[in-house]
């Protein structure tokens, strides 16, 4: 896997060097798509959390290092710590074992009659579960292997964790859909929400919806609201009818589940109350029911295995009947906005909160752990557990390291959303701004520390001329050289104490001053090798781009800098 991940890794240096070429996002991106699947193919089988294989782990994690610098156009000697967080990728031994507690979640797919699931430890499936059809004999043993590979890969996901049914019959392909006969131009579900701008008249559109269903007496008034605090998550089901609640229903959900679940189930009990509504009254013929979920809206009546998968076949199995039953009937579903919203919306987040209070005295209605909340805590946990590694001393960044100063601000992130700078930069400005980070770059500092064969005064050009040489370092290029006077000013906007004694540097790479610190290495050119220390003549150079490491004389240290 390290060999073949590798080659892809040449092939993507292909694409860019530091300079030109495909900017660190879209590197990223193929980062992520095309050589992680290739390093943790069949992970699931010989990763263990407990255990880890830390042979396997250092092999695999070399390779992603390789790609690391190639996506952030950073020096070979480079802190891996530093790359990590400004490439948004987290060491691979995270990565490997979020894609194997993914492929636990997916064994509640399976049919509990299926071969796979008999080989899950008895906690999984019920003893009591019948034998198979197509199996002729019994195999008792099946569930009580004490080690394979299979029980240490479902270990960390709970028994109790929804399951999800594929082969439903609402699943088959004959069966209806939005725009069969009983509901084609009966049944409305609008789920897009609205923009910001236009969400207070939407909400005054509702409000006089509402003024109007008061004097209509054929038609409830439908508001569903789920929440969740400390993972208890509870829903509310509010009906009006002539202006007047007639049914307000509060429900404690579950114990571990999403905000989504209780959105999600809050709709299916409404369709179970509607279904009883309008079976004992048939003077109601029109329904309107609003939620500010539009994702369950969404999906609440597609009957795939999705989250919630029950819901949607509950909330179908309500409306088909309802439909058929009466033809007069016409049921419109709409997002609106939620806090903040219409007064029914207030009052049915009200009732919501109060149903997922965690110091309620009333039983979950279901006691299991949904599919969302763990996907939603799958997803969350390599961001803790990439904290916990860095504030492990083997691997936390030393005080001493150039790379200390932004680490203070810089935290780990699975994904560039909130740093445009990574995904708007042009690729020769985020590749000085990564070797500003980490204050390995053109600047005499760093080739006094790193290449001390570099026969070279290091000092920085503009004293050139004077009788005491002054060494470039990080400090002097973003304060006080005078080749970047003009472009100072961008920093001195954002950081007036710039040149005070006693500022930090950490201040420069925090969220509101990188903008300006970005500024400043456009407008200046800084840290780009035009602005490192001049080379003696007698100076060794590196050999062309097009040269191999093959061609190198062995007398010839090994060039740190970038290639391009």
């Amino acid at each position: 896997m390290a060999k073949k991940g590798n080659g892809v890794i040449h092939g993507l240096s292909c694409l860019g060097n530091t300079i030109h070429g495909m900017n660190q996002y879209h590197l990223r991106l193929l980062f992520k798509t095309c050589v992680i699947p290739v390093l943790t193919y069949g992970s699931q089988l010989w990763f263990n959390p407990e255990k880890p294989p830390n042979h396997l782990i250092k092999t695999l994690q070399k390779v992603q290092n390789n790609a690391l610098r190639r996506v952030a156009g950073a020096f070979r000697t480079s802190p891996i710590e530093a790359l990590q967080l400004l490439t948004h990728i987290p060491p691979i031994h995270i990565t490997i074992r979020k894609i194997s507690e993914s492929a636990a979640l997916r064994v509640f797919r399976l049919p509990l009659s299926s071969e796979v699931s008999h080989r899950l430890p008895s906690t999984f499936i019920p003893v009591s579960t019948p034998r198979p059809v197509h199996v002729p004999f019994e195999r008792p043993l099946l569930r009580y292997h004490t080690f394979s590979h299979l029980t240490h890969m479902v270990r960390w996901s709970a028994p109790d964790t929804e399951r999800s049914d594929p082969f439903h019959s609402h699943c088959a392909p004959y069966a209806f859909q939005l725009s069969s006969p009983p509901f084609h131009g009966r049944l409305r579900i609008r789920h897009d929400p609205c923009v910001k701008d236009k969400k207070l008249g939407r909400t005054i559109r509702h409000e006089n919806l509402f003024q109007e269903y008061k004097e209509d007496l054929k038609s409830i008034f439908v508001v569903t609201d789920g929440s969740r605090r400390n993972k208890r998550a509870g829903y509310s089901v509010v009906i009006w009818h002539a202006g007047k609640i007639i049914t307000k229903v509060m429900v404690p959900f579950a114990q571990e589940a999403s905000a989504f679940d209780a959105e999600m189930y809050a709709l299916a009990h409404a369709s179970s109350l509607i279904r009883k509504i309008l079976t004992l009254n048939y003077d109601i013929n029109e329904v309107y029911l609003l939620s500010d979920c539009s994702s369950a809206l969404q999906v609440i009546f597609d009957p795939s295995p999705h989250p919630s998968q029950a819901a949607s076949i509950m909330f179908r199995t309500n409306i088909h009947a309802i439909m058929t039953a009466r033809s007069d009937v016409f049921i419109d579903l709409e997002w609106t906005p939620g806090h903040g919203g219409t007064h029914m919306m207030k009052v049915a987040d009200l009732a919501a909160k109060n149903a997922a209070n965690p110091k309620s005295k009333r039983a979950p209605l279901l006691s299991f752990t949904s599919k969302s909340s763990a996907v939603q805590d799958i997803n969350t946990a390599p961001r803790t557990r990439w904290r916990l590694h860095l504030d492990n001393p083997n691997h936390e960044i030393p005080e001493t390291s150039g790379f200390y100063p932004a680490s203070q601000y810089i935290r780990p992130a699975l994904r560039p959303t909130h740093h445009p700078h990574f995904k708007d930069l042009d690729r020769a400005t985020f590749s000085r701004f990564v070797q500003c980070a980490t204050n390995h770059g053109y600047i005499g500092e760093y080739f006094s520390k790193f290449v001390p064969s570099r026969r070279s005064s290091n000092s920085c050009s503009c004293v050139l001329s004077s009788d005491q040489p002054l060494l470039q370092t990080r400090d002097h290029v973003l304060r006080s050289c005078v080749q970047f006077e003009r472009a100072r000013e961008h920093l001195e906007k954002v950081c007036p104490s710039l040149h005070h004694p006693t500022f930090s540097l950490a201040r420069l790479f925090s969220p509101s001053a990188i903008p300006a610190l970005v500024s400043f290495l456009k407008e200046s050119a800084a840290f780009s090798k035009s602005h490192s220390p001049p080379l003696q003549d007698d100076e060794w150079m590196p050999p062309p781009q097009d040269e191999t490491v093959f061609n190198r004389r062995p007398s010839q240290p090994k060039d740190p800098t970038p290639s391009g």
